[in-house]
């Protein structure tokens, strides 16, 4: 073969695998540069309680990394007897970020905790749970109630959503994400030594107002934001996701919708699914986005078993869908295709929902330094002028 034909083929399919990898790969949590939802990574952890045989034997910026498919692990080790409570041991994770220019002020705050535990203990007493708070000073309050690390657990990703804030205060502000805290708390017994706890992601997705529609209590699927806004056409991440978010679902097991979008101005990448579907059974989502209007098909099932009855119950963001901006300027409407949302519950029974669509429109605008307008100040200024003159002028005097 030619040796220049060689090198041309070679180069050739290098690109098509470096593209392939490219767009095999997630939009990493926490890189999108949209104003709302703002995806608040942590950067820093502690070890409290464990020995030095215990630090983590995956690098711990893994957990805050932006990527589920990276792991990083924790060798848990003790030597007090079975059931003993280790009140310090836990793993602190701090320095969660907020945005450089804030464009809104938090209204609701989502954690979600990825993790997995490959043993299989001969006792009920290991244990874990995972806590959150504010500060120094505050009580931590529980995400996860003690679960017990008897069995296998696989990757679970579990989404805690519309977190009261620990300092008591009926709303949150970015100081207080700037002082957030989580910790996964373990209880110890003799068998626990030297099993694995995995941690593969660790966030807070931090929205502004108003909360999910609840419609007085019915099931509501609905696009979170409900306006999403653009990023600059110059953003390293051209790209911006919503969330599907479920309010007041019952033993839901099972949700699959077709979404559709304007093409010229969005292009659907991606659906990750998220809280109890993280682990989900089902395929890649079908995405056609030279269709007009585009679409995306997304179909999850919680992985089992998953006893009768027992399917989630709650609220919950259950899947998160990535778009490629085309324009950023541009408007979209971001709709559930009529007819094509089905959630089922683990009987296999449809759950009726009320659905409310989303839209994507331009770039929020910058609040304006006067609040009327620079140009209504201009035009306002030489009147104020005027009346402090008129005031000011020597007074007729009245014999």
């Amino acid at each position: 073969m030619n040796k220049h034909i060689k090198y041309s083929v070679l180069i050739i399919l290098g690109l098509a695998l470096f593209i392939g990898l490219v767009k095999a790969q997630p939009i990493p949590i926490g890189t999108t540069l949209q104003p709302e939802p703002f995806d608040s990574n942590p950067s820093a952890y502690a070890l409290n309680g464990f020995t030095a045989t215990q630090v983590p034997t995956t690098s711990p910026p893994n957990w805050w990394d932006g990527s589920l498919g990276t792991p990083g692990a924790i060798t848990l080790f003790s030597s007090l007897s079975p059931g003993t409570s280790i009140s310090t041991a836990y793993v602190n994770v701090t320095g969660f970020k907020t945005p450089v220019s804030p464009v809104f002020n938090p209204g609701w705050v989502d954690i979600q905790v990825s993790y997995s535990y490959s043993s299989v203990a001969a006792s009920a007493w290991d244990s874990f749970r995972l806590e959150y708070t504010v500060g120094t000073t505050n009580p931590w309050k529980t995400l996860l109630p003690d679960t017990v690390l008897q069995n296998v657990i696989p990757q679970t990703n579990n989404a805690f959503s519309q977190l009261a804030n620990p300092t008591g205060a009926a709303t949150w502000s970015w100081t207080d994400i700037a002082s957030l805290r989580v910790r996964i708390f373990f209880t110890k017994s003799a068998p626990w030594d030297f099993k694995t706890f995995v941690v593969w992601e660790i966030w807070a997705t931090i929205h502004n107002n108003p909360l999910p529609p609840t419609d007085g209590g019915a099931t509501t699927l609905s696009v979170q934001p409900r306006i999403v806004y653009g990023v600059d056409s110059t953003s390293a991440v051209p790209g911006v996701f919503v969330e599907v978010y479920v309010e007041n679902a019952h033993d839901m097991f099972t949700y699959e919708f077709n979404m559709t979008v304007d093409p010229t101005v969005l292009t659907p990448l991606e659906a990750d699914p998220l809280g109890p579907w993280a682990s989900a059974l089902g395929g890649s989502p079908i995405i056609d986005p030279s269709a007009t209007p585009s679409w995306i098909y997304v179909s999850f099932g919680m992985p089992p078993p998953v006893p009768v009855g027992s399917a989630f119950t709650g609220n919950a963001p259950v899947c998160r869908i990535y778009f490629l901006v085309n324009v950023p300027s541009g408007a979209s409407d971001i709709i559930f295709k009529p007819g094509t949302v089905i959630l089922g519950d683990s009987q296999g029974i449809q759950i009726p929902a009320t659905i409310y669509n989303g839209h994507y429109q331009a770039a929020v605008p910058p609040v304006p330094e006067f609040p009327l307008g620079i140009d209504i100040v201009m035009l306002l200024a030489p009147a104020v002028a005027i009346v402090y003159l008129w005031r000011a002028r020597p007074k007729k005097r009245v014999n």
